[in-house]
């Protein structure tokens, strides 16, 4: 099996997908804004960890990411940049279940790759064991722990989207 780490970020104007397989440095880097579009190239890298069934890792994945990919997998052809923050917005606003799932979750026989989501794994979505990711950080003594550097909810300059 494989597996690959990913993240992703959602601002206003301009969304960003990382990934690294865990058995090679590379990172593989895709934007989505105004003066980048690699909408395809991401769609092409998520066709071939569906080919390979790969899995992907991330945290609390299956409460964000994956089900923002899964829509671009879905709905490539109406799919515009502005829809990773419509969706992002709609997952962490709208509403939930008492156990917390959302609308946007996707049913493990409907996911198309592979999931592994850490939050999950650790059972910390549980109420009383519920953890974010930089505390997790914090505690393990990461050498780098950072939070997005600029407001998700407003547009960023050029500048700002190289730093992110």
């Amino acid at each position: 099996m494989r597996y690959v780490i990913f993240d992703l970020e959602t601002y206003k104007d301009f969304s960003l997908a990382v990934f690294k397989f865990t058995d090679s440095p590379q990172y593989y880097v895709y934007e989505v804004s105004d003066r980048k579009d690699n909408k395809d190239e991401l769609l092409k890298f998520l066709s071939y960890l569906q080919t390979t069934q790969t899995y992907m890792v991330g945290y609390n994945s299956l409460g964000f990411d994956y089900p923002i990919l899964h829509d671009l997998i879905n709905n490539h052809h109406t799919f515009h940049s502005n829809r990773f923050f419509e969706l992002a917005d709609d997952i962490i606003n709208g509403p939930k279940t008492e156990y917390g799932f959302s609308p946007y979750n996707v049913r493990l026989r409907d996911r198309l790759i592979p999931q592994i989501d850490l939050v999950k794994i650790n059972h910390f979505d549980n109420r009383s064991k519920r953890t974010r990711l930089k505390e997790i950080e914090f505690t393990m003594r990461s050498p780098r722990v950072e939070d997005l550097p600029f407001d998700f909810r407003k547009p960023t300059n050029d500048e700002q989207k190289q730093k992110v």
